[in-house]
């Protein structure tokens, strides 16, 4: 910010406007803050261990599946379905019946617990997974076993589709999902 001095009087003026200037600033940056801010959604959860082995037998004790979310800083899809997708009540109501969602960093390096109990960084299981882009969503049946992956956005209603394919086990019949989508 520039401004010039030109009396005693302006000097005044001006810090006074300088003042006014950063305040409107800041509550710019605030406003900004709150409306970029994600809604939660139940089903959304943080692992305190980061064990997927253990986070999967938890899930199934409950009834639920496990579902693990790729995702890295500053991916606008990620955050689009974050706040567009997730907060949706029915996406909501059905994830939170059927699953939990946990995050996972494709650059992080937390140790974690792969499904299948061996130790690895996060960008580690991201490349084991040949996980690459973001988002990609990876399902897991009651026995802990990888049974669905899907890529990028997905809107409400594919979203919630996909859930359906897994908590119905229309993987088992040999049907993919892409066709699943197609007939509903």
């Amino acid at each position: 910010c520039i401004y010039r001095w030109r009396s005693d009087d302006d000097k005044v003026d001006g810090e006074a406007a300088m003042i006014a200037q950063g305040f409107g600033s800041l509550m710019l940056c605030l406003s900004l803050l709150f409306v970029a801010m994600p809604v939660s959604a139940e089903f959304l959860a943080l692992s305190l261990d980061n064990d997927l082995a253990a986070e999967i037998e938890d899930a199934r004790d409950e009834g639920k599946r496990l579902v693990v979310m790729f995702e890295q800083e500053a991916c606008p899809w990620c955050l689009k379905m974050r706040e567009r997708v997730f907060p949706e009540s029915r996406i909501d109501k059905y994830f939170s019946s059927h699953f939990v969602m946990l995050p996972s960093d494709i650059r992080g390096d937390l140790e974690m617990v792969a499904p299948d109990g061996k130790a690895m960084t996060q960008k580690e299981f991201a490349r084991q997974k040949r996980v690459r882009a973001t988002p990609v969503f990876l399902f897991f049946d009651l026995e802990g076993k990888d049974v669905v992956r899907v890529t990028g956005f997905q809107d409400a209603e594919t979203f919630l589709t996909t859930g359906r394919y897994v908590v119905d086990e229309i993987y088992k019949t040999g049907k993919s999902l892409a066709r699943y989508h197609q007939g509903r």
